[in-house]
This record gives C-alpha cells, structure tokens and sequence, in this order.
C-alpha cells in the first residue's frame, strides 16, 4: 500500500532524526606520494566527495584541468570520503550548536534572582 502524503512526511521527520547520530572520524588511507609518482583516489571537497589524484607537490581532480600546490592523501572509497565529508560537517554543525546553546544557559542565568 502507498504512503500518503503525511505519512510520507512523517517518514522524512523520522529520517531526518535519525541523522542526528554521531559518526567516528575517518583518516585518508591513500597516503600521498614521497617522491615520484601518483596516487589516486577520493578527495573530500566541501560536502562531497570527489574522484581526484595527488603528486609529490601537487593535486587535483579528474573533473577539472586546475592543479593545486601541495599532495594531498586521498581516501581508496567514495564510502570513506562521504563519511569524512559527515564527520567533517557534524563537528561544524555541533560548534555552531553549542555556541547557540551557551546563549541560551546566559538567558537563562540572567532571569534567576
């Protein structure tokens, strides 16, 4: 049987509580090269992840002719960079809320007597 409309949405406001979890940090484990020599694999790159390739002193994607200064690791499955990309954002997003939660503990102590 078929969702109706408002089943379908309190489906989504379920989902979208489930996604307040904590995920565990996850390192690069395509480590850049020494010396000679490419590795290839996924980059984070804002809240995505993305297929790219790292020299001794320089990096870049597979989807843009630029090349940035420097090597970079890169991590061996797109599964691995979207988690860093989460963990990434989840640390971002509880600095935020924390800063939201001292001024709300500052509104609190200022109507005690």
């Amino acid at each position: 049987m078929a969702m109706t409309k408002k089943e379908k949405e309190a489906m989504e406001d379920a989902l979208i509580q489930c996604a307040l979890r904590s995920t565990s940090e996850v390192h690069p484990d395509v480590l850049a090269p020494n010396g000679d020599g490419r590795t290839k694999g996924w980059m984070v790159r804002g809240s995505d992840a993305i297929y790219g390739w790292s020299e001794f002193s320089r990096h870049g994607s597979y989807s843009s002719t630029h090349a940035s200064r420097g090597s970079e690791d890169l991590y061996s499955t797109r599964i691995l960079a979207l988690k860093a990309v989460r963990y990434k954002m989840e640390q971002e997003f509880a600095r935020k809320l924390r800063q939201i939660d001292k001024k709300i503990n500052e509104e609190m102590k200022a109507l005690l007597p």
